[in-house]
C-alpha cells in the first residue's frame, strides 16, 4: 500500500508543483471592493476557490462549490466523513520579498510564494494525497466504508464567515483536522487575545502589588499550557513588574 502511494506521488510530482504554482499566482487577499454573490470575499479569492476545485476535477474527483463560501471534495463510502479543512485565502503579501510573492518561484529546491505553507501548499497536497489513497485502494479492489471530505474555506484569515456559513447549512463534521501550515497536521493554535485591565490600590497600602507578584520572570511551556510575560508598572510605586499570564492550547 505504501509503495503504491509513494509511486503515485512521484509520478504526479510535476503536476503537484504546477498546481501549487498556479494557486500561489492568484493573489487571493480579501477584497470587499470586488465582493459579490459569486465571490463573497473578493474576486481573487473566488478565482482561487475555482482553481482548487478544477485541480481536484483534474484528478477525476467530483468537486462541489457550496454557494461560493466553501469548496468540497468527498470520496469514499457512506460511513463517517473525516474532514480535512484547508483554505485558499491569504494575508497581504507585505514587503521585503526577494522573489515575487505571487509567482510560485522554485529556487534552490524550494518553492516560494505567499500561501505556499499557509495554506495553499497543504490544500494541494491534500488533493493529491487523496488521489494517491484512492489509486492504492482501487488497485487492491478495496472499497472504503468511510469517506474523506476535503473542505476548502475562503475566509480563514479574516472572520471565518465561510465555515460559519457551512456549519449552519451543512453541519459540523463529525471528525477531522486542519493541515494549516506544516503538513500534515497542526495540533492547536493559540489564537489572539486582546485585553486591558486596571486596578485601584487600597488607600492605606504603600504598594498595590504584593512583593511576591514581582517574582515571576521566566517563560515556560508545557504540552498543554503556555506562559508568557507582560511588562507593566505598579499603580502606586511605579515599580516595573513582570506579569505572568497563561493560556491553554486547544489540543
Amino acid at each position: 500500500m505504501k509503495k503504491a502511494i509513494d509511486n503515485y506521488l512521484n509520478e504526479h510530482q510535476n503536476e503537484m508543483l504546477m498546481a501549487l504554482s498556479g494557486a500561489i499566482a492568484i493573489p487571493s487577499v480579501k477584497d470587499p471592493a470586488t465582493a459579490n454573490s459569486h465571490a463573497p470575499f473578493g474576486k481573487d479569492i473566488g478565482h482561487a476557490l475555482e482553481f482548487m476545485l478544477r485541480t481536484a476535477e483534474g484528478l477525476h474527483f467530483t468537486p462541489e462549490n457550496l454557494e461560493n463560501y466553501v469548496g468540497r471534495v468527498r470520496w469514499g463510502g457512506d460511513g463517517i466523513a473525516y474532514a480535512v479543512l484547508a483554505h485558499v485565502d491569504v494575508v497581504p503579501e507585505g514587503t521585503n520579498w526577494t522573489v515575487p510573492p505571487f509567482a510560485g518561484t522554485i529556487k534552490d529546491g524550494r518553492l516560494y510564494g505567499r500561501g505556499s505553507t499557509d495554506d495553499k501548499g497543504p490544500a494541494v497536497a491534500a488533493i493529491f494525497a487523496l488521489g494517491a489513497a484512492r489509486a492504492a485502494l482501487e488497485a487492491q479492489h478495496i472499497e472504503p466504508k468511510n469517506a474523506i471530505m476535503l473542505l476548502f474555506g475562503t475566509d480563514e484569515e479574516s472572520g471565518w464567515e465561510d465555515f460559519d456559513h457551512y456549519f449552519k447549512k451543512y453541519g459540523v463534521p463529525q471528525s477531522g483536522f486542519s493541515p494549516d501550515a506544516d503538513f500534515p497536521i497542526v495540533n492547536g493554535e493559540k489564537g489572539i487575545l486582546t485585553c486591558s485591565w486596571s486596578a485601584t490600590p487600597p488607600r492605606e497600602a504603600s504598594c498595590a502589588v504584593p512583593r511576591a507578584a514581582r517574582v515571576p520572570t521566566s517563560f515556560r511551556s508545557t504540552p498543554k499550557q503556555r506562559w508568557w510575560r507582560t511588562r507593566t508598572n505598579c499603580a502606586v510605586c511605579r515599580a516595573s513588574l513582570t506579569v505572568c499570564r497563561r493560556t491553554s492550547l486547544l489540543l
